[in-house]
Order: C-alpha cells, then sequence, then structure tokens
C-alpha cells in the first residue's frame, strides 16, 4: 500500500508540472531564451562598417537584425539593433567621460556590470578612461544614476559606511560593482541613491563643488576653459598641455581659467594637473589626462616671399619680443561678451592651422590667424573688443603692428597695416577704429592679419567671434 501510494504521488506531481508548463505562455518562454538586443541611434558620419567595427560585429549580421535592404541608405537619428551583445539591453548612447570620472566610478554610477563595460567599449586597460574620451553607455533615466556620496577613510568599516550612507551593509558592496566589503579601500568614492541631507562629492576634490572644462575633448587651437565653484575661499594653481594656468576669481565662490592648445600639440593624452588649497592652507592636489583631438585644418600652403623675412636672425628676436608681450598676465577683463569683426566685410581668404611652406622649404610652419581680405569699400581696422594698446609701431616680418590687452592673459595681434591710428597705452572700445589694412612686412598682397593669444598661445580667433568668454 506504501509503494502505491509513492506511486501514485509521482504521478499527480508530474501531472502538476506538465499542466504548469502548458499554462505558461509561449511568448514569455521565447522572451527569456531570446531577449531583444540593444539598439543604437546613428550619428552624422556613420556609416554600417563604422558601426560594424564599434562593436565588434560584422556588416552582414547588422544587415540581417535589421533587414536592411540597401545598406548606403541608413539615415540619422535611425535606431538599430545590434546583435552578439549577451546581457546588454536598451538603448545605446554615446557618453563622454568627464573630469574627475575614472573606471571604477563610471561602473558605480550606471551600475553596469564591469563585464558589460568592457565588453560594450572594448576596453582593454582602464588607463584607457580619459577625461574626453566617448564611450557607449545604456541610456538611463537621471534618477538612476548614483552619486559619490563618501569617500573611504582608512579602517573605515563596511557597516559604518552603510550606516553614514543609510544603506543595507551588504547590498553596499554589490551597489558599487564589488566583490564584497574587502573591495572597498581606503580613499576611493562610495556610491549611493539620492541623499536628501547631504550634498555628493565632487570627484576631484572635497575642497570645490564642481569643476568643469569645455570643450571636452580638448581640440588643438582652441580656446579652452575651466570653472571652479567652491563655497569657501580658496586658491588654485595648475597646468594643461603643459601650459601654466591662470586663476581668476569671478564672482562669489566662481573661478576661471582660460587657455589655448598649441595648434600643433600632438593629438592624443596630455595632462590636466590642480593644486586647491583652502585658507588653513590644506591643499588637494589632482591629476588626469584628458584627450586632445587634432583640429584638421588640412591645408597647405607654398608662398614665396623675400628670404629675409625667414631668416631666423630676423624671425627670432621679433617672435621673442612678441612673446615676451602677449606673456605678461593682467588680472582685469577688459571685454565683455564676443569680439567683432575687425573689418567692414569680413571675408576670410586664409583660415587659422593651415600648414605653410616659404620658398619650397619644408612644411614647419603653420597660418597662426587669420587672413581678411580686401572685401570692403574701406581698409578700415576697428578694435575687435575693449582692452590697451601694449605695443604700436613697425615690425620687420609683422609690418606695422598693433597690439592690445584684453585682460586675462587674452591679446588681439594685429599685423600688415598701412597706417597704425593708436599708441602704446591708448584705451580702445569695440569697434574703434585702430588702423588701416595695407601691406607691409612679410605680406604677399593687402590683407589683415588677425591673432589672438590666450595664455600665451595663438588660437583659432573665430572661437573668440562665435563664442563669448568666459
Amino acid at each position: 500500500m506504501e509503494i502505491n501510494y509513492g506511486l501514485k504521488m509521482r504521478k499527480t506531481l508530474l501531472a502538476l508540472c506538465f499542466l504548469l508548463i502548458a499554462l505558461i505562455p509561449i511568448g514569455a518562454i521565447h522572451a527569456q531564451e531570446s531577449p531583444e538586443p540593444p539598439t543604437y541611434v546613428v550619428q552624422p558620419g556613420d556609416t554600417l562598417a563604422i558601426i560594424a567595427t564599434r562593436f565588434g560585429v560584422s556588416v552582414n549580421e547588422i544587415i540581417a537584425e535589421n533587414g536592411i535592404v540597401d545598406p548606403n541608405t541608413i539615415s540619422i537619428n535611425a535606431e538599430l539593433r545590434i546583435p552578439g551583445l549577451e546581457g546588454i539591453q536598451g538603448r545605446l548612447t554615446t557618453s563622454i567621460i568627464p573630469l574627475g570620472n575614472n573606471f571604477h566610478q563610471l561602473i558605480s554610477a550606471r551600475q553596469l556590470p564591469e563585464k558589460q563595460f568592457v565588453k560594450l567599449n572594448r576596453i582593454t586597460s582602464p588607463a584607457e578612461i580619459v577625461a574626453g574620451a566617448k564611450l557607449l553607455m545604456p541610456k538611463l533615466e537621471e534618477e538612476k544614476i548614483l552619486s559619490p556620496y563618501l569617500s573611504v577613510e582608512t579602517h573605515q568599516s563596511t557597516l559604518e559606511i552603510a550606516a553614514v550612507l543609510d544603506q543595507n551593509p551588504w547590498s553596499l558592496p554589490s551597489s558599487n560593482q564589488r566583490n564584497g566589503s574587502w573591495d572597498i579601500l581606503p580613499s576611493e568614492q562610495v556610491f549611493s541613491t539620492t541623499l536628501p541631507d547631504k550634498a555628493p562629492l565632487n570627484p576631484v576634490s572635497s575642497h570645490i563643488t564642481n569643476l568643469d572644462i569645455s570643450p571636452l575633448p580638448l581640440v588643438q587651437g582652441q580656446t579652452t576653459l575651466i570653472r571652479v565653484t567652491s563655497d569657501q575661499p580658496i586658491t588654485l594653481t595648475g597646468s594643461l598641455a603643459g601650459q601654466e594656468l591662470n586663476f581668476y576669481r569671478t564672482g562669489d565662490g566662481q573661478y576661471v581659467a582660460i587657455q589655448g592648445i598649441y595648434g600643433r600639440e600632438k593629438p592624443g593624452f596630455t595632462e590636466f594637473q590642480i593644486q586647491i588649497s583652502d585658507h588653513n592652507v590644506i591643499s588637494s592636489d589632482y591629476a588626469q589626462f584628458l584627450l586632445l583631438e587634432a583640429g584638421n585644418f588640412g591645408q597647405l600652403a607654398n608662398i614665396y616671399v623675400d628670404p629675409l623675412m625667414v631668416d631666423p636672425a630676423v624671425t627670432e628676436p621679433e617672435e621673442e619680443l612678441l612673446r615676451s608681450i602677449t606673456s605678461q598676465v593682467t588680472t582685469i577683463q577688459y571685454w565683455d561678451g564676443p569680439f567683432s569683426a575687425l573689418t567692414d566685410d569680413p571675408c576670410i581668404n586664409a583660415p587659422y592651422g593651415t600648414s605653410r611652406s616659404y620658398n619650397n622649404g619644408a612644411y614647419l610652419n603653420f597660418h597662426t590667424g587669420i587672413d581678411f581680405g580686401v572685401c570692403a569699400q574701406n581698409l578700415n581696422i576697428y578694435a575687435p573688443a575693449a582692452g590697451v594698446v601694449v605695443f604700436a609701431g613697425p615690425w620687420t616680418v609683422r609690418g606695422n603692428a598693433t597690439v592690445i590687452d584684453h585682460g586675462y592673459g587674452i591679446y588681439s595681434g594685429v599685423w600688415h597695416q598701412s597706417e597704425i591710428l593708436v599708441k602704446t597705452g591708448d584705451q580702445v572700445t569695440p569697434g574703434m577704429l585702430i588702423g588701416k589694412i595695407g601691406n607691409t612686412g612679410r605680406s604677399t598682397g593687402p590683407h589683415l592679419h588677425w591673432e589672438i593669444w590666450v595664455g600665451g598661445v595663438q588660437v583659432n580667433p573665430l572661437d573668440w567671434l562665435n563664442n563669448s568668454f568666459p
């Protein structure tokens, strides 16, 4: 009787199992076995080959997954399903790594498992995480992104950390992408959901509430703006791409530094350093590599001039004098808003950055400003912004030259004039007549050459016509 009862029970259980399986929708089983692949939004300049290379799949796999009939007609903002990314779902976006983030901080903030993050971006080393680099990330709602709220102190236990953050001590390591409490090390930042009575930590320093660098990535020949915000008086020093930074206080708790990137700075990684100290002389140092991209100037120009004009015995002393003038820093901002064009009809006939050869020599030089042709009914030259004239006179290479100090280490240089209508010490205002277009110095025809110096570096003046600094 016992044996028969046991057999009846087993048969009953098997029947129940078959019944439950039958009740499960086929679609549900299919959804578990074949989750929807992630989607990628097509960006300007994308091709199927570029997208396939980015994700490590083949073009044919993308075509098959999306039913593409004509591979040459994918449109910007179209969403493509990307096969082969097991464990990754949702809508993928391209994000620029902000300053102060490392490998661990990125995956902790977005709760992205390390293996998925590495696979998605084909990362071979944490050293590849540099500010300004572009990474693929699943798109998250803002409230789902965690923030750093605590920097781990020596001998601080997971239980103590959890108490401060009002979190479960057992879930704390996993929410910070750690294998266990032993993985949470001193000086690391711990991420958590929003705490109503506690402000997130700044990843760079506890002395500041915000630090922003724009643009990121850096670009050859562009002007870089660094903004720092602090709720206490601080002193700032630092460097960018080998150039010393000068910080200026622009308001209550607001500081800025404006620095040019040399037009032939080597693309790749360049270092940013900042030292922050408060009135108690407690300081913190921070350094991070930033991505520097090429300016893509592209053009070549071979110019024939009097050999005297390219003789180092002539060019180098003049260059040294100009650098000594533009390296001085005035702690007053004379200008306000974008700069204005220097002529009545500002037609540019030679852009910034083009490589130059003189008299069939090597292409060792590049155009350090922009040239305005004679396109107006007059030859008038106007001040692009307010400032003080710090040089006005003849030079051999630059001809009749005027240099204007706009403050904060920003200078305008105006070369090749036929007439100079200002003198050293004059204060100029935007639109004020300062000279006449000419053909003096190393010039091959009447034109106006205009340079902008930022932190001792010549940058693309168009930045200053199109943007307002700081």
